[in-house]
């Protein structure tokens, strides 16, 4: 079951986009309808079948948990992962049920200690396997390229994972040593790389309530306002003196910025960086006659290269 829920995890995160992405984005009121359709017909869009998939797995584990409760079992340690964590901040009641919110109404509790539904659950989860696959997997395909094409970059990088890696296993506390691997990262980010709640106005353009908005990254990523006039060169040691400038600037944004940014950030960087200390200590990225220089793009759930 586990080998074929990855096999079709990796097919779909492979696929192009769909025409009804194209079709909610232009008319968002057909968004619910679609995950409705798709939730009950999978087979339409098997982008859908990763939560049904995820809806199985924590349904399992809710069984098992009630079995062993039955059984007189007590599980004692820490949480086995993810689905664990959720289970144990799950709510009891569903707050999206009307009766239930009809009855909360009728209480005076000014102060409420929110819990996790499991539709919330689900929802966590697929978030977290987003974060954890395959955002992770293209930036570590644009940071080979470019280590590949910078091989002076690869081999300052190399010398510092040597240095501080020592051990086999690498540890989160020499992960926070490799800053150079930290500035390489991030500026693999920026060279490759909501809804308006209230009528507002911005830089003279007037956003009316209700209007999705997407942040041209693209755009900021290459200003040479806010990076200088180097901005199309691959430079990790412009971050060598911290980032907090660029931050200011709102002119970094592979994670979003604010009190919205994206939850899986520190998971999605923590993953990469461990994969490039691995692979960087024995291995070294080279460019080859069949390397497309520059990298072509394709359209997919994210922008990916097309050959790396």
């Amino acid at each position: 079951m586990r080998y074929f829920s990855l096999n079709k995890i990796f097919q779909i995160f492979g696929e192009g986009p769909k025409p009804t992405m194209f079709i909610a984005g232009i008319f968002p009121i057909l968004g619910a309808g679609f995950r409705e359709l798709f939730s009950r017909f999978p087979t339409i869009n098997p982008a859908f079948g990763i939560m049904s998939i995820i809806e199985k797995a924590v349904k399992a584990r809710i069984d098992q948990r009630e079995a062993d409760e039955k059984a007189g079992i007590e599980v004692s340690g820490e949480p086995q992962d993810f689905i664990d964590l959720f289970l144990d901040a799950q709510a009891d009641v569903d707050f999206f049920d009307q009766e239930a919110k009809d009855e909360f109404a009728k209480t005076q509790i000014t102060k409420v200690d929110k819990h996790l539904t499991f539709d919330e659950i689900i929802g966590q989860l697929f978030v977290f396997l987003l974060a954890g696959y395959d955002t992770t997997a293209l930036s570590l395909s644009y940071t080979s390229y470019l280590l590949a094409t910078h091989p002076e970059i690869q081999k300052k990088l190399q010398e510092e994972v040597d240095r501080e890696c020592q051990e086999p296993e690498v540890t989160f506390d020499q992960l926070s040593k490799l800053k150079y691997m930290e500035c390489t990262v991030k500026e693999a980010l920026r060279v490759h790389n909501r809804k308006c709640m209230k009528a507002t106005t911005v830089c003279g353009v007037e956003i009316e309530e209700g209007v999705n908005v997407q942040a041209d990254t693209w755009t900021l990523h290459n200003d040479p306002k806010i990076w200088g006039e180097d901005v199309k060169e691959f430079k990790p040691e412009r971050w060598e003196s911290g980032d907090e400038q660029f931050f200011q600037k709102g002119g970094y944004l592979p994670f979003g910025l604010g009190p919205r940014i994206c939850i899986g950030m520190r998971l999605a960087l923590m993953e990469e960086k461990m994969l490039l200390a691995h692979i960087l200590r024995k291995y070294t990225f080279e460019t080859t006659s069949a390397t497309e220089i520059p990298l072509k793009l394709v359209g997919r759930s994210t922008t990916a290269p097309r050959n790396v």
